[in-house]
């Protein structure tokens, strides 16, 4: 599944970032210009960053915050 079939099948507001590593996603958070974004476990055990308000609506889906 690529990047904007997530922000369809969830209706994000963004696309995300996918990664395979956990690492490289929270590097790319170093990045961003605004500090409001999130890793997110998605699916594939791939590492979605996306913006903080996706972050929620995906969590109330349950899928979880990486730490």
């Amino acid at each position: 599944m690529n990047a904007n079939e997530i922000k369809k099948e969830f209706n994000l507001r963004h696309s995300p970032a996918i990664f395979s590593n956990k690492e490289n996603a929270f590097n790319s958070l170093n990045h961003k210009v605004k500090s409001c974004y999130c890793v997110v476990l998605g699916s594939d055990y791939k590492f979605w960053v996306v913006c903080f308000s996706d972050a929620m609506r995906l969590e109330k889906l349950g899928y979880e915050l990486a730490i």
